[in-house]
């Protein structure tokens, strides 16, 4: 299950340029990449004066959603093993981009939690905790530009908790958080049309199918449709 996302795609090639990924999950020093260097005046901002635009926030803040049965967290490196274990299905792969890692490793964990934790502002990127364990992932981002006002919405879980009606409850809990907290007008998902499961998540989280857009993209050698759900501030 997953929403196509945004789970490690938006902001992923502007911030500190992966001096985080100097290490290996495991600590040991990486010989493979340089490091460069890059301040918070190089991050995309809007153009427009007023502060409410700017894409991402100063202040920095603890997030921590309780539901019944999971959590909506911040992502630690404790969490590299869970996230791996969890993540490395190809079932998972088959309803996201093609950059998502696959096979999904303990190293892949370890760069896309060294990414998040590397952002500034209120946080955008989480862990799904169930029994004390993070097994999967949920977040947002926007384009920015003349899209600064929308932000999309991305996620999966793995398939052990499918069909046991966590992920519509999260998707709601982190769309209400984000409209919440940040200045989006519109949050929206796009899922593959073979992907019913995620089209109901969102259905029941809220949002509605605004657009089709027929053979808009290759999945598995194959083209697909891509189905547009967006939900509006109330």
């Amino acid at each position: 299950m997953g929403s196509l996302d945004n789970i490690g795609f938006i902001y992923s090639v502007c911030l500190l340029c992966f001096k985080l990924k100097t290490k290996n999950w495991n600590g040991e020093i990486r010989k493979d990449l340089a490091i460069m260097k890059t301040s918070e005046n190089d991050l995309p901002r809007s153009t427009n004066k007023g502060d409410e635009f700017f894409i991402l926030q100063k202040e920095r803040q603890s997030v921590r959603i309780e539901g019944d049965g999971y959590v909506i967290r911040e992502l630690n490196y404790s969490d590299c093993e869970s996230l791996a274990e969890n993540a490395n299905n190809e079932k998972i792969w088959n309803n996201l981009m093609d950059h998502f890692p696959h096979p999904y490793t303990k190293q892949d964990a370890f760069d896309y939690i060294s990414m998040v934790k590397a952002m500034p502002g209120k946080p955008m990127r989480f862990a799904i905790e169930i029994d004390g364990k993070a097994v999967g992932s949920v977040g947002f981002g926007s384009e920015g530009d003349v899209e600064r006002v929308t932000a999309e919405i991305g996620y999966w879980i793995g398939e052990k908790y499918w069909g046991h009606g966590v992920m519509w409850h999260v998707v709601r809990d982190l769309t209400t958080y984000a409209f919440e907290n940040f200045h989006y007008q519109k949050i929206y998902a796009i899922v593959f049309d073979y992907n019913q499961g995620s089209q109901h998540v969102l259905q029941k989280a809220g949002y509605k199918l605004e657009a089709i857009l027929h053979k808009a993209a290759v999945k598995n050698g194959k083209m697909v449709d891509f189905y547009y759900f967006s939900k509006m501030r109330e």
